[in-house]
Formats: structure tokens, C-alpha cells, sequence
């Protein structure tokens, strides 16, 4: 079982937090959208980095583990098959940590200003039309003026 070194999932992480700040940091230079759906994405970045850096700290701990174990006397093959088995004891809550990243990561892209119309959604959200929402359907014509070839 093969798995990235604790220093690059970090080094992601840290690119991934500093999007979520980014955000953050572009409210006082004026938004372009809500402002819950600046902090709530950016809360996203965020969480998709602390899930990174749960995943380096579980990676970290079994390397760690396994070189506690393997000797100078060993073979290629065996050290392999030790680092493997230590990885193995922490696959559940590594596959954790990636759905969460995978899930905050998505919800992040979906959020991000230009991506998605809010106010659109927001209006549909509502169920009815409202004057902000977009312009009025037409009004239905009176049924006198329906019925006679005059102009009403």
C-alpha cells in the first residue's frame, strides 16, 4: 500500500487553507455575492485542509510506527512488508479523511462567487416571484377585451 509522504498531503494543505483565507480576506476589498456564501466556502477550503492534514498526521504515525520496527539487518522486503502492515492499521480512518476532503472540496467549487447564480437560486428557493426576482409575467388579458374584436 503506497501512500503520499506526510510533507506533500502538508504542503497541500497549506494551498488549500490559504484559498479559504483568501476569501476571507477579499470581503474587505468588497464582495461580489452574500457574504454567507464567502464565509461558508471559505469554511470549506478550510475544512478540506484540516482534513488533509488529519490524513499527513495518520501517514506520519504509521511511518513512524513501522521505522521503530525495521532493523539494518532486514531486506528491502521486509521493511516493505512492515511500513505495509502499519499502513494498513490506519486505511479506515485514512479513507475517512479523504471522502471528507473530497466532500469539502466539492462543496467549496459549488460555492465559489461566479460559479453558481445564489440569486437565482435564492429566488427559486423562495417558490414565487417576487419584484427582485426578475421581471412580472405579463398580466392575463380581462376576459371583456378577450372576447370582442374591439381594442381595449
Amino acid at each position: 500500500m503506497k501512500s503520499p509522504s506526510p510533507s506533500a498531503l502538508n504542503f497541500l494543505a497549506g494551498i488549500l487553507a490559504g484559498a479559504g483565507i483568501n476569501l476571507l480576506t477579499s470581503l474587505a476589498g468588497g464582495t461580489e455575492g452574500p457574504t454567507v456564501v464567502f464565509v461558508l466556502d471559505s469554511s470549506c477550503w478550510i475544512a478540506a485542509a484540516a482534513s488533509i492534514t488529519w490524513a499527513a498526521h495518520l501517514v506520519d504515525g504509521a511511518t513512524r510506527t513501522a521505522d521503530l520496527y525495521i532493523t539494518s539487518e532486514m531486506n528491502k522486503d521486509q521493511q516493505d512488508e512492515i511500513r505495509t502492515a502499519e499502513l494498513r492499521k490506519i486505511a479506515r480512518p485514512l479513507r475517512r479523511s479523504w471522502l471528507l476532503t473530497l466532500l469539502c472540496l466539492l462543496a467549496a467549487f459549488l460555492l465559489l462567487p461566479g460559479l453558481v447564480s445564489w440569486h437565482q437560486v435564492a429566488c427559486r428557493v423562495a417558490g414565487e416571484r417576487v419584484g427582485h426576482c426578475g421581471a412580472p409575467s405579463p398580466p392575463a388579458p380581462s376576459p371583456k377585451c378577450a372576447a370582442e374584436p374591439v381594442i381595449c
